[in-house]
């Protein structure tokens, strides 16, 4: 038996964007054989079903082209603990879904269980958007632009988002990929702290070098 195990976690969430089909992301995962493909590779794989957060009431907030501040809430709570129990007992938890909303809740689960354990937590993050907005800078109002900016500690979630209990430092992220950075998130990056490789310099430099 292998001593690596690893927990599968399906997120069917999709209140971090207006675009539909996010709900089949771990249906899709499980149809497609990531089990079999991560025994494959020697881990002890345990598929532990589902998160299913708890109702929230709608949440209010000043900006107005918020969506589904509440359901987002709703799934930071219930990821943070899951992701917190997850990395107790499993070497390597993964979270099957399609809103990239859900780091909202499991990288402060992560940084809690890593805290917990006086390690630290570094994030690499694989995305053309660096998802430094605020609850205040979003002109999209889709949420899932707002994770990194949140477990990072930045200002303008406070009495909305839940309480961190650890941030990720700035200087302990890396984004590779980025294409796509508005103003408001460039300036969060510099505040931050965070190193950056976009793909300009992946362009210019290739891959290899940043990795």
């Amino acid at each position: 038996m292998s001593s690596l195990s690893c927990g599968l976690i399906g997120v069917p969430m999709q209140s971090g964007t207006r675009v539909q089909g996010c709900l089949m992301g771990p249906d899709a995962y499980r149809t497609a054989g990531l089990a079999q493909a991560i025994t494959s590779l020697g881990y002890q794989v345990s598929d532990l079903g589902n998160v299913t957060p708890n109702a929230t009431p709608p949440l209010s907030h000043d900006n107005p082209c918020l969506h589904d501040l509440g359901g987002v809430v709703a799934w930071a709570d219930a990821l943070a603990q899951t992701a917190f129990d997850a990395a107790r007992t499993h070497d390597l938890s993964i979270f099957l879904g399609g809103d990239h909303g859900l780091a909202i809740g499991t990288v402060p689960g992560l940084a809690r269980a890593a805290a917990q354990e006086e390690r630290p937590l570094f994030v690499l993050w694989l995305d053309a958007h660096p998802d430094m907005h605020s609850l205040q800078t979003t002109q999209s109002g889709n949420l899932h632009g707002t994770p990194v900016a949140y477990f990072t500690g930045q200002p303008g979630f406070e009495g909305s988002y839940p309480k961190l209990s650890h941030k990720v430092p700035g200087d302990q992220v890396t984004m590779l990929g980025l294409r796509s950075v508005d103003a408001a998130e460039r300036s969060a990056l510099r505040h931050a702290g965070i190193d950056v490789h976009d793909m300009r310099a992946i362009d210019e430099n290739g891959v290899a070098k940043p990795v």
